[in-house]
């Protein structure tokens, strides 16, 4: 625990919840390399248990490059796995940093693939004008 103004802070903790369409993980405090070990090994645990997966990362006070290839790991070990993983509520340190690195990007093109994998499986293939190539 670190004392912030009097106040214990944990210096990372995460809490899933699950619903029937997705399963929310939660993040608090800093991730970074002491703390990749403990979000992996709980984050893969979920991946086979759901199709849609949240990194909620509104309480993430710090994120330092380990954390960033700890998440690119669970990310394509989702999607190898047929489950999508998003990130939500990025505080600004880590919304920068992930835009730097351009994860934010690779998470956004997933959902524009889905999108065009689920046209492609559709029985009229010309709807809404899509021509496949």
């Amino acid at each position: 625990m670190v004392a912030t103004a009097g106040i214990l802070a944990p210096i990372f903790e995460l809490r899933t919840e699950e619903t029937p369409s997705e399963t929310v993980v939660h993040l608090f405090g800093r991730l970074n390399s002491e703390q990749c070990g403990e979000l992996d090994q709980n984050v893969r645990a979920l991946i086979s248990t759901t199709r849609l997966l949240i990194l909620d990362m509104a309480e993430v006070s710090s994120i330092d490059s380990a954390a960033i290839g700890t998440i690119v790991g669970l990310y394509l070990s989702s999607r190898a796995s047929g489950c999508q993983l998003k990130l939500r509520n990025l505080a600004r340190e880590a919304a920068e940093i992930l835009k730097l690195t351009r994860l934010k990007d690779m998470l956004e093109e997933r959902a524009r693939r889905s999108l065009m994998e689920v046209l492609e499986s559709h029985s009229d293939p010309n709807m809404l004008g899509y021509t496949p190539d």
